[in-house]
């Protein structure tokens, strides 16, 4: 059985994993405001193809996702929404939405105080 000390741990380390998730997402958010702010005169923002970063639990993660901000954007429509290499997917935190050949949409569990 285990004790409170290791269910605070794994709480704690739940909690640091969904919290490098939303850096990684809020990164790539702000990669698509610049690109959106410099091309808002034209529909050319919604077609560029962009490099963003993988939102996974990983916060030295270098992987890289190909995808148009259109897309991006589409995603995140919903906020428990993230897109991560098919190698990064956590099955505690999150379930597959969506599989396409390059990224997965994941959504994250809420995470219970």
């Amino acid at each position: 059985m285990p004790n409170k000390t290791t269910a605070k741990a794994r709480k704690a380390s739940v909690k640091q994993r969904v919290q490098n998730e939303s850096d990684a997402k809020i990164n790539n958010e702000q990669k698509v405001e610049k690109v959106v702010d410099d091309t808002e005169d034209t529909d050319q923002s919604l077609l560029h193809t962009m490099s963003f970063n993988c939102e996974c639990d990983n916060k030295s993660c270098t992987e890289i996702i190909q995808m148009s901000t259109d897309e991006y954007e589409n995603v995140h429509r919903k906020p428990n929404n993230f897109v991560v290499v098919p190698s990064h997917v956590k099955l505690d935190i999150e379930k597959i939405v969506v599989k396409f050949s390059n990224f997965l949409i994941v959504e994250k569990f809420a995470v219970k105080d």
